[in-house]
């Protein structure tokens, strides 16, 4: 059953990993010298791996353990996510990582907006029932 939700899954290690790298480390990136980098990396992340596990979600809630509300579930992981890491960057000072509302928010922005673009597109290509 588990192996049913390895995209969702790897996505979700992915964020945790990002998310806990030392910010020593991710300076040296230098990747984007975009004002507001991090929220948007943050949103971003966030709608991907709630699309996917909602997709996953839904794909399963037609089996014979149906989901009740694959959306209400997406949305519960994608905020645990979102706040697990957070707390982790605020309990492991030896990170140099801050924990911030402002991440939270776009983490559950980027969560809702993946749930709603993932229906949508579901919905208009006949995946969603």
């Amino acid at each position: 059953m588990i192996l049913r939700y390895w995209k969702s899954i790897a996505i979700g290690i992915f964020i945790y990993v990002l998310c806990l790298i030392p910010s020593a480390e991710l300076q040296k990136l230098d990747v984007l010298e975009i004002r507001f980098t991090d929220l948007v990396v943050h949103l971003l992340m966030f709608l991907f791996f709630s699309a996917v596990l909602y997709h996953d979600l839904k794909k399963s809630s037609g089996k014979t353990n149906a989901l009740r509300s694959p959306l209400a579930l997406a949305l519960g992981i994608s905020l645990t996510l979102a706040l697990t890491t957070e707390m982790l960057q605020f309990l492991l000072a030896s990170l140099n990582r801050n924990a911030n509302l402002i991440d939270l928010i776009f983490d559950t922005l980027g969560s809702v907006a993946g749930i709603l673009l993932a229906k949508l597109i579901m919905q208009r290509y006949g995946s969603d029932s």
